[in-house]
């Protein structure tokens, strides 16, 4: 509103003084003369077409009844100008009665003010519309990304959701084989699915530091460690700068669930574990990789982890190529890349 006051006083100063030398110029009034001609003519036409402004602010810029409209305005802008020429002619005529001269030139230059007038009443309506409909565009696209951005927010903590109740289930299998065996194991299992829910249930946020995601896949991995003892080896080894960056919450869960499942779970011999990451160009970059016995079937899941990863990093980066699964000499490799934003 603020622009387009400031806009409207300067359209109004400009036509005030050409109006000003163009009357000293064709009549040789005097400087008094001319001044007040330009004021009141262009004043009351700011009045009136000011007011028209205020009218374009409830009209419905996204309305599809184009020419009614215009055929609406048309005729609205010449009872406009008629108000106009009317109220200044009364005025000025009333200032200078005895002034006969300008009186007559007042009254021939009637028709050529109507004319002008018309021609400019357009030019500022046509800005008018143009400024209501570049700030409804705007509206419009500010509207999109706040829908887009809602909706992208409720599909990944809809997507989020889904890894709780797949993670409490591999948790549950771990301890139940444990409660059988090892009792003392199985309470130290379950202190830390305990923290393990904890977090799950109580970080809802979209994303977090590296450091607080692998803080808890170190609890998981205690789990799993405990209940597969010397068949399992852990490595980890990550880059001190890497532990800051950021990364969507508990994505990692669900690859290291695969890697445990996939590669310890039919082991006769010890499966190895190693989980890398780096800091490179703005990107987090996660090797997870481990062993797997040729010799027995590979397990078979729902593919709920990996269908999940993927459908998070799709949403969140729109980028299709950050998940990498390949498998080369008995060992499984997943190659992550997660961009800083």
């Amino acid at each position: 509103m603020k622009k387009v006051i400031i806009l409207f006083s300067a359209i109004w100063a400009i036509l005030t003084i050409a109006q000003i030398y163009f009357i000293r110029s064709l009549t040789f009034s005097s400087l008094s003369n001319s001044i007040i001609d330009a004021i009141v003519f262009n004043t009351i036409f700011a009045v009136v077409y000011f007011g028209l402004w205020q009218l374009t602010l409830i009209y419905d810029i996204a309305a599809k009844k184009f020419f009614h409209s215009i055929f609406k305005l048309f005729f609205a802008n010449i009872t406009l100008l008629i108000i106009w020429e009317s109220l200044s002619y009364t005025i000025l005529y009333s200032l200078f009665i005895n002034d006969k001269p300008y009186i007559q030139f007042l009254n021939n230059t009637i028709i050529h003010r109507f004319i002008i007038g018309l021609l400019i009443s357009f030019v500022v309506i046509y800005f008018f519309y143009l400024i209501r409909l570049i700030e409804y565009k705007n509206w419009q696209i500010q509207h999109n990304e706040r829908i887009s951005s809602q909706l992208k927010n409720a599909q990944i903590k809809a997507l989020y959701a889904q890894i709780n109740p797949h993670f409490l289930f591999n948790s549950l299998h771990s301890l139940q084989s444990l409660i059988l065996t090892d009792t003392e194991k199985a309470l130290l299992t379950i202190q830390h699915l305990s923290e393990l829910l904890r977090y799950s249930l109580t970080k809802q946020d979209i994303f977090v530091s590296f450091h607080d995601e692998l803080s808890q896949i170190q609890k998981y991995l205690f789990i799993e460690k405990i209940r597969f003892g010397h068949l399992l080896n852990i490595n980890i080894n990550v880059d001190e700068e890497a532990l800051s960056a950021k990364l969507p919450n508990m994505l990692l869960q669900p690859l290291i669930e695969n890697a445990i499942k996939f590669g310890v779970y039919d082991a006769t011999e010890k499966a190895e574990i190693n989980l890398n990451a780096k800091l490179i160009n703005n990107e987090l970059r996660i090797t997870l990789t481990n062993t797997y016995d040729s010799n027995f079937p590979i397990q078979k899941g729902t593919g709920l982890g990996l269908k999940n990863v993927k459908e998070r990093l799709f949403t969140i980066y729109f980028r299709k190529d950050l998940l990498q699964i390949q498998s080369n000499n008995n060992i499984f490799i997943v190659e992550l890349q997660i961009p800083q934003l």
